[in-house]
């Protein structure tokens, strides 16, 4: 945040210098008829040119910086819902694994379950149940 705001402070002081040429220019125009000669007109052209060309650097810098502190905050988030969405996949897995475990090793419909701390069943109608169990024993 410290680089996007010192790239603003700086691009600020861009703008009030070409402000301040300009003014100036103006006023040398009103105050003598007209700015004495064309080449005080073409520098002051070229200098502004210049400091456009600066602000557009400059302003393509804010961007890239914007985009680094983005994309640096999203593989942070990306990483750290990764370890939840491992910590929550392993826990499934247990989970299933010990669903089959005691389908396979039970003749009661009702299989009871336990997902995280909640200790709960599964009622399933007998011809269900005995196809499940048939398919598991398959996959063995």
């Amino acid at each position: 945040m410290d680089f996007l705001y010192a790239m603003i402070l700086r691009n600020l002081g861009s703008i009030l210098a070409a402000l301040i040429i300009a003014a100036g220019a103006f006023f040398a125009a009103r105050e003598g008829g007209r700015i004495a000669g064309e080449s005080s007109r073409e520098s002051v052209r070229e200098t502004l040119e210049g400091q456009r060309q600066l602000d557009k650097h400059r302003q393509e810098e804010i961007v890239d910086g914007v985009l680094q502190a983005f994309y640096g905050e999203l593989n942070i988030f990306w990483e750290r819902l990764n370890e939840i969405v491992q910590d929550c996949w392993k826990e499934y897995e247990e989970a299933m694994m010990r669903l089959k475990h005691v389908i396979r090793n039970t003749d009661e419909c009702e299989v009871p379950l336990r997902l995280g701390g909640l200790n709960t069943s599964i009622r399933f109608v007998k011809t269900h149940f005995q196809d499940i169990r048939t398919i598991l024993e398959e996959q063995e």
